[in-house]
């Protein structure tokens, strides 16, 4: 398959979950098995949440897999988010909308990055949402990779 951007003929891909374990760590499974069938992925997402998921990959897939982080907004001094708040582990839950601006605050750094890099394919998350406009923007094809069960999808779905 011939690349966007002619550099190889490599498939690429850019993960994009959520900014909680609960999804992370899924989509991290995902980018394991696409590495394992020679797909490079560039796994976005902020520095101390890579920090916390980088040695869950094999050495042999070192090179196939690629973070590549982006620091959220400092919605810190306005005590909005706590210093080191990156993912729904490190914030009440009363903050969740926070987290939420400050994840929508990385969209102009993604697309710029999606852009120069111009993968095949972009994987998704529910969140973030803009993320279908930057596919949609450069021509890429875009995967909604959803973790929870059917049912649990129709629940939130109808509410």
């Amino acid at each position: 398959m011939m690349s966007k951007n002619n550099e190889d003929d490599d498939v690429r891909v850019v993960m994009l979950p959520w900014l909680a374990f609960g999804h992370m760590i899924p989509f991290l499974d995902l980018s394991i098995a696409l590495a394992k069938s020679g797909i490079h992925v560039y796994f976005l997402s902020t520095p101390r949440n890579i920090q916390r998921l980088h040695q869950r990959i094999p050495p042999t897939l070192s090179h196939l897999i690629e973070f590549v982080s982006f620091p959220l907004s400092k919605l810190h001094s306005s005590n909005l988010l706590p210093e080191d708040a990156e993912a729904t582990v490190d914030i009440p839950a009363d903050k969740m909308d926070c987290l939420k601006i400050a994840c929508d605050l990385l969209q102009e750094p993604v697309k710029n990055f999606i852009a120069g890099k111009l993968p095949n394919w972009i994987i998704v998350d529910f969140f973030p949402h803009w993320a279908v406009d930057i596919a949609q923007d450069l021509n890429i094809p875009i995967i909604q990779y959803y973790i929870c069960t059917a049912s649990t999808a129709v629940f939130y779905l109808d509410s």
